[in-house]
């Protein structure tokens, strides 16, 4: 029983670790994007909109992360931006009124 327990905080431990290191990976692109369009990335932020499993051109499972992030463009305007990840790859970002960047 207590092997399990110890298995049990292992894989948590070891599933937020990953978790933390998609939202870097997805933070850093935002801001590269936004500085690329010459918008502020709002608040400095992106958080966690959906996650689900898919599998990826080989075949294998994956999880599917979709982040949200806003922008302010030079009008002052709120727009929003999505960075979408399938295991460690960039599946896609996408911004309003720009479609797919990548």
């Amino acid at each position: 029983m207590e092997f399990l327990a110890i298995l049990i905080v292992v894989a948590v431990g070891f599933f937020w670790h990953f978790q933390m290191r998609a939202r870097e990976q997805c933070l850093d692109l935002a801001r590269h994007v936004c500085d690329e369009m010459g918008v502020e990335l709002l608040d400095d932020t992106v958080w966690l909109n959906h996650m689900s499993l898919r599998r990826d051109r080989e075949e294998h499972l994956r999880i599917r992360r979709i982040y949200e992030f806003q922008y302010l463009d030079p009008l002052r305007e709120i727009h929003p931006g999505l960075v979408i990840l399938l295991g460690r790859e960039v599946e896609s970002v996408v911004t309003a009124g720009e479609g797919t960047l990548h």
